[in-house]
């Protein structure tokens, strides 16, 4: 929602490192990192991918993310969390709620949110059902949200790993996944809603 925020949390020092700017409530913390990213091969990094062109700020921030977290330094010290805690890492405050009622009133709320031009993350249930094109116990962001064309609303979402769910309705399986807002709500649990 904000790739202003970004540019200015991540900076390229010259030398083959990053200088990476976090939160810790009011105070700026900071972490170098070197570009050495784990991979599996040239093409392709083991964990956060390639962005546009090539860009690797979000591998960057994610090798820093696993030094702020915890301290730990490790890519298994950041398994699981809670979402709000990522935006307040970059300085923002967020408000979360569980994903219960009405689905087309749920996703109309939700939508005022996007216009608002705040940002949504929602947590998956860890129970998916076979044909699920969502994967569980995951947090996805909320993209759009559009009319169905009738009375209801279709949430489309996108999980950062690149990869639909378990498996791709539409055949692209590029990450974005469109449900309806009956769907969306019977297979995540909660939101966090973020001021860009």
């Amino acid at each position: 929602m904000n790739p202003t925020l970004i540019r200015q949390s991540v900076v390229d020092l010259g030398d083959r490192t990053y200088g990476v700017q976090f939160f810790k409530g009011a105070t700026k913390t900071f972490y170098r990192v070197d570009a050495d990213l784990p991979a599996f091969s040239a093409s392709s990094l083991a964990y956060a991918g390639f962005g546009a062109q090539g860009s690797t700020w979000a591998a960057i921030l994610e090798k820093a993310w696993a030094f702020f977290r915890t301290g730990a330094g490790t890519y298994a010290s950041i398994e699981n969390g809670a979402m709000r805690s990522v935006v307040a890492a970059f300085g923002k405050t967020s408000k979360m709620g569980m994903l219960r009622g009405d689905a087309n009133k749920l996703a109309a709320t939700l939508l005022t949110s996007l216009r608002e031009g705040k940002s949504i993350t929602v947590a998956s249930l860890s129970r998916q059902t076979s044909n699920s094109p969502v994967v569980g116990s995951h947090a996805y962001s909320v993209e759009t949200i559009v009319s169905d064309g009738k009375d209801g609303y279709n949430v489309i979402i996108k999980n950062p790993w690149g990869v639909d769910g378990y498996k791709s309705v539409d055949g692209a399986n590029d990450g974005y996944v469109t449900l309806t807002a009956a769907q969306f709500a019977s297979s995540f649990q909660n939101y966090t809603i973020a001021n860009a």
